[in-house]
C-alpha cells in the first residue's frame, strides 16, 4: 500500500507540497476540524447537551469537493503545459496524473472519515436520548 507508506514516511512527506499546497493546506486543516468537533460534539452530548452532528458530514463533503476541485485545477494546469510543449511521453503524463489525484484521494479519505464519525456521533446520540427518557 504505497499511499499508506507516503503518508507514514517522514522522508516522503511532502505530498502536502505534491498536492499544492494551495488545497492541501485547508484540506489538512478541515481534515483535523472533523476529529476536533467530534471530539467535543460526543463530550457535549455525555453531558446532556444536543448538538448538530451533521455539521460533522458537511465538513467531510466540503473536504471531498475541495479535494475534486483540485485535482480539476491540477489538470488544466498539466493540460495547458502539455498545449504549450506541443506534447508529453506517457510516463510524465501518467507521473502529472497521480499528482494530480492526491487532493481528490485526501478529500475523499477525510469525507469518509467524517461520515463515520457522523454515524458514530448519531448513534451514540440516539443511545443517549433513549437513556435520557
Amino acid at each position: 500500500m504505497e499511499w499508506v507508506d507516503l503518508l507514514l514516511n517522514e522522508k516522503k512527506m511532502n505530498w502536502i507540497i505534491k498536492g499544492g499546497p494551495f488545497f492541501m493546506i485547508p484540506l489538512v486543516t478541515i481534515g483535523l476540524a472533523v476529529i476536533c468537533v467530534s471530539i467535543y460534539f460526543a463530550f457535549r452530548m455525555q453531558k446532556g447537551g444536543a448538538p448538530d452532528v451533521s455539521w460533522v458530514k458537511h465538513l467531510g463533503t466540503v473536504a471531498l469537493s475541495l479535494g475534486v476541485l483540485g485535482q480539476c485545477v491540477g489538470l488544466y494546469g498539466a493540460f495547458l503545459a502539455i498545449e504549450e510543449w506541443g506534447g508529453v511521453s506517457p510516463k510524465i503524463l501518467f507521473a502529472g496524473f497521480r499528482v494530480s489525484s492526491i487532493t481528490t484521494i485526501s478529500g475523499l479519505v477525510i469525507f469518509v472519515g467524517a461520515y463515520i464519525l457522523w454515524m458514530l456521533l448519531k448513534l451514540l446520540q440516539t443511545k443517549l436520548s433513549a437513556v435520557q427518557r
